[in-house]
Formats: structure tokens, sequence, C-alpha cells
């Protein structure tokens, strides 16, 4: 399998995952933000909109530390599970046409790799 389906099957699910969270936190509030809530965010005018922007920074940090985290376990899972698919795709390379034994042997850790 050439280098790039290997890229794909290894980043696919981070950018995914990444996206949707993103979707997630601009929707949250129930849409976009209005072009005078920005300013307010970007400017606070009082001291109460200045404790409202440092929680939804904090918010923001928090969701991007659990995104991070996801797509790390997420990428070592698709890791180990791409080093298995490997393995078992070179036994099922290396064996005899009529060896339906070492063939089903072989196929048994992909469908285990794939619960």
């Amino acid at each position: 399998m050439s280098i790039l389906i290997w890229y794909f099957i290894l980043f696919a699910p981070q950018l995914v995952i990444g996206a949707a969270i993103g979707w997630w936190v601009a929707h949250r509030r129930g849409g976009e933000v209005a072009p005078a809530e920005q300013t307010a965010v970007a400017q606070p005018a009082d001291e109460e909109s200045s404790e409202e922007a440092v929680a939804r920074e904090e918010e923001l940090r928090l969701a991007l530390s659990q995104l991070k985290s996801l797509t790390d376990s997420v990428q070592e899972d698709v890791r180990e599970h791409a080093e298995k698919v490997d393995v078992s795709s070179k036994e099922l390379a290396s064996l005899e046409s009529d060896d339906a034994s070492g063939a089903l042997a072989a196929i048994g850790p992909i469908v285990k790799a794939n619960e």
C-alpha cells in the first residue's frame, strides 16, 4: 500500500474529529456571533464582559486540550490497526493459493482488530 494511503488512513480521523469539534464550538451558542458581539469580546467594555471573555477562552482551551487528547488517542489506535492489517496482509501474500487454514489464520487478527 502506498505511503499516501497510509497517511490518509492515519490522519483522516483526526481531520474529521477536528472539524466536528470546530463545528460544535462555533454553533454551541446557537449560531454565529454577531459582529457587535465580536467587538465586545475582542475589546471588553466593562469588567463583567472581560470575565465572560476569560471564561470563554478557558472553555476553548479545555475543548482544544480534549480535542488534542482525542486525536492523539485516535491516531495511536489507527496506527496500531494499520500495523496489524499490514502484518496480516504480508502473511496472506506469502500463502499458497490452496492454503485455506493459513488464510483464515491470517484473516483472524484483521477481524479482531476491526472489532
